[in-house]
């Protein structure tokens, strides 16, 4: 399955470094877009570094990521952070049942990460110390949490990060697959630095951002170096490592730097990267020549601006009928509107599946249907909008839409309905003539707000239960806890472009409110309910190819009739999404499934057999914390200090020497590979 259009995919083979003593490439490597069984569309990376040298390390680490891509093709569940932790377990029994069966293959092992990513969310599961690291411009944060034993005593209070770091123990591996016939797989998100596992949890389904890049790698990468003197790649050289890079460009220079600094293990590295906001490195040579050349351009676009402000917005006709599946660009103002990078002109049409994309000053307006009864839409400046499924525009069904940020007013005339998701998957729904409605989303804060300025609006929250009716002159707002704020004054002042929003008055503000109601609403009359769709993957290569150009327009007049001369954004610019939509006769199930009780539907609980609330995604709340802090212990010298023994979760930790604190006899030998402590 090839990557989906919101994210790429750079990955390169595992190396074996540049140790003389290594003599086994024990890491394993994979990153793909797939299906699951229940229909779910996701880009997964995974890195599996094998345990065990010559008791079969690199077998372990294969038949880990083998048995992860079969369990994930085959879940059949909504929950994704539950579908990874299924994945693993899965791979952790496989590698046990192994090791157990044939006596030269004992005590192998492996680490595991898994990056998956949903409709531009980030989801995460871990055993071991693999690294995945989230890298949003210049910052770079460490998602994952070694499971080490330094790590897991200063997790809990029993050594200072001073006294963890020099100890000789701090690297052994404390949880890896196959160990036992159980492992306690971390679902924690760390966000936020080193904190308890429960509070990162809440963070699965973390938010994306255009040009945010993913970096999943083997401990290989970011070892300590012999000499201590740093690591063979530090954290803070990524991103000018990738800066201007494609993905699997970025993920080849970062592995290729270990390499030259003599990294002695295994190294993987993959890099997945949300399309928007690529940079580009430019030869030195360029840069003052381009200054000079700059300096022209902007003047001229200056000039430029100045007389096409002057002359105002451009318009033409509606055609008498509009193809299904295509917007017609019946008015544009300024000259920064694009379609998957391509500018948009008067006359065009995008199809469905499209991202409009709008900027300073600049706005669309799309005709959907025909002359008669057109879908009238408005996308409003420094705005994106993806035309997720306008293929029933002319019939009694539903046409979706996608606000990702900015503004947008809506307007039918026809028989279908209209619904305007949000990222996080609420949205606003309008089924009647004549009915205006504006939508404003903010990606940085999560916030939707929904403005019914005439007829009635309909607002969907995180359940049918969340559900509130909008009359005219109505505003309400929903933020990312997807519960609608009760309704207050309209703001028609954030949508004067395009005409659709009178002027605001003096009077403005008088509103009556309304409050959400406690059970579903009626449907609005002859709108059905849409299921927001997936979009269909199309084959790309690990190079993109440019975006298409579109052909001018013919040398029509802008006031001309008809849809003559009209140039169409080619259809391969965005792949067209499947779209499940309940027939008009079907009735629309207002009681999802919901095991634990909790009013949260399974689809979307992150702990479906437990009972939770919103906050907390359909977990229950932490326990508050109660436990006494260990005061620092003093520092004698280190073969006089005892330290408390450590609290493994699945590994018998290993005896040592007599400046090392006892611990129980070991079954397994600790593990080859020795981490770095976490930034």
């Amino acid at each position: 399955m090839a990557p989906t259009p919101d994210i790429q995919i750079g990955y390169v083979e595992s190396n074996i470094g540049k140790s003389l003593k290594r003599t086994a490439l024990e890491d394993r490597s994979f990153a793909e877009s797939l299906s699951t069984a229940s229909g779910l569309a996701l880009t997964v990376a995974i890195v599996a570094d094998g345990i065990g040298g010559e008791n079969f390390g690199e077998r372990a680490a294969q038949l880990t990521i083998d048995t992860l891509l079969n369990s994930l093709r085959a879940a059949a569940g909504a929950a994704i952070p539950e579908i990874l932790k299924a994945a693993l377990e899965a791979a952790n029994v496989a590698v046990y049942k192994e090791s157990m069966a044939e006596k030269h293959k004992r005590d192998m092992g492996s680490t595991a990460v898994v990056v998956a990513v949903h409709e531009g969310k980030l989801y995460l599961a871990n055993v071991g110390d693999s690294r995945a690291y989230l890298v949003r411009s210049k910052q770079v944060t460490q998602l994952t949490f070694d499971h080490s034993w330094g790590n897991e005593m200063m997790r809990q209070g029993k050594l200072r990060p001073e006294e963890a770091a020099r100890h000789p123990r701090r690297d052994e591996v404390m949880r890896s697959m196959g160990y036992d016939k159980n492992v306690t797989v971390d679902l924690g998100v760390y966000v936020n630095g080193m904190e308890q596992e429960a509070d990162a949890r809440r963070h699965q389904g973390y938010p994306l951002k255009p040009g945010d890049r993913l970096l999943v790698c083997s401990d290989g990468l970011v070892k300590t170096r012999p000499n201590g003197r740093g690591h063979f790649v530090e954290p803070e050289e990524f991103y000018p490592a990738m800066q201007g890079l494609r993905p699997e460009e970025a993920a080849r220079t970062l592995m290729q730097t270990a390499l030259d600094r003599n990294a002695n293990d295994n190294v993987s590295v993959i890099v997945l990267q949300m399309r928007g906001g690529l940079e580009f490195r430019l030869p030195k040579w360029v840069i003052p020549a381009a200054a000079s050349a700059a300096a022209i351009l902007v003047v001229a676009a200056l000039i430029s601006a100045f007389f096409f402000a002057r002359r105002g917005p451009q318009k033409a006709e509606i055609p008498e009928t509009i193809e299904p599946g295509k917007a017609f660009v019946s008015e544009i103002q300024g000259n920064s509107v694009t379609v998957a990078g391509t500018q948009l002109k008067l006359r065009a049409f995008a199809p469905s599946g499209s991202l409009v994309e709008t900027g300073n000053d600049s706005y669309v307006t799309f005709a959907l249907g025909d002359k008669k009864a057109p879908i009238t839409i408005v996308v409003g400046p420094n705005s994106q909008l993806e035309l997720t499924d306008i293929n029933n525009a002319k019939k009694d069904g539903t046409v979706l839409l996608t606000l990702r940020n900015g503004r947008v007013v809506i307007s039918p005339a026809g028989t279908a309905a209209v619904q305007i998701f949000n990222p996080l998957g609420y949205f606003a729904e309008v089924a009647a003539k004549n009915v205006v409605v504006g939508l404003e989303y903010d990606d940085a804060t999560q916030v939707f707000d929904v403005d019914c300025i005439k007829g009635v609006c309909r607002v969907v929250g995180l359940t049918d239960k969340d559900t509130l009716e909008l009359k005219a002159e109505q505003h309400t707002r929903l933020d990312s806890s997807g519960l609608p704020h009760a309704a207050d004054a309209y703001r028609t002042e954030r949508y004067q472009f395009g005409g659709l929003v009178p002027e605001p008055t003096a009077t403005q503000g008088n509103a009556p409110a309304a409050t959400p109601s406690e059970t579903p609403l009626p449907p609005i009359p002859t709108a059905t309910r849409g299921v927001r769709p997936t979009a269909v993957p199309v084959v790309l290569t690990a190079t993109p190819s440019p975006a298409p150009t579109l052909e001018p327009p013919t040398n029509t007049p802008e006031s001309g009739g008809g849809g003559g001369g009209a140039t169409e954004v080619p259809t391969a610019t965005r792949p067209r999404p499947t779209v499940i939509v309940l027939p008009t006769n079907t009735p629309v199930p207002t009681t999802p499934a919901d095991r634990d009780g909790d009013g949260i539907p399974d689809a979307i609980d992150q702990c479906p057999d437990q009972p939770g609330d919103v906050a907390h995604n359909g977990c229950p709340p932490p326990p508050p914390d109660t436990d006494t802090p260990v005061p620092p212990p003093t520092q004698p010298p280190a073969t006089d200090t005892p330290v408390p023994p450590p609290s493994p979760t699945n590994i018998p930790v290993p005896p040592t020497d007599t400046s090392v604190p006892p611990t129980e006899p070991p079954t397994q030998p600790p593990a080859t590979d020795t981490p770095p402590p976490p930034f």
